[in-house]
């Protein structure tokens, strides 16, 4: 799976994400029906958490150490 930071997310990525969000809010809030009430109320991270929460699939970016080996 390829590694990447929430500054180089595409057009394509972000609409897939918001609909995976979109149809995870059908089932844990349906109050929220279109893609413009998820793009109005979620923030990339908040679409992280729903993602991972409703698929179990952790997009969210990793963050690598720079640790030395002094």
């Amino acid at each position: 799976m390829q590694e990447f930071d929430a500054q180089e997310l595409t057009r394509d990525q972000l609409g897939v994400y918001i609909r995976c969000c979109l149809i995870a809010m059908k089932q844990y809030y349906p109050e929220i029906k279109t893609q413009e009430d998820i793009e109005d109320n979620f923030d990339i991270n908040t679409m992280y958490r729903v993602i991972k929460v409703a698929s179990g699939i952790d997009l969210s970016p990793k963050v690598q150490s720079s640790k030395s080996n002094s």
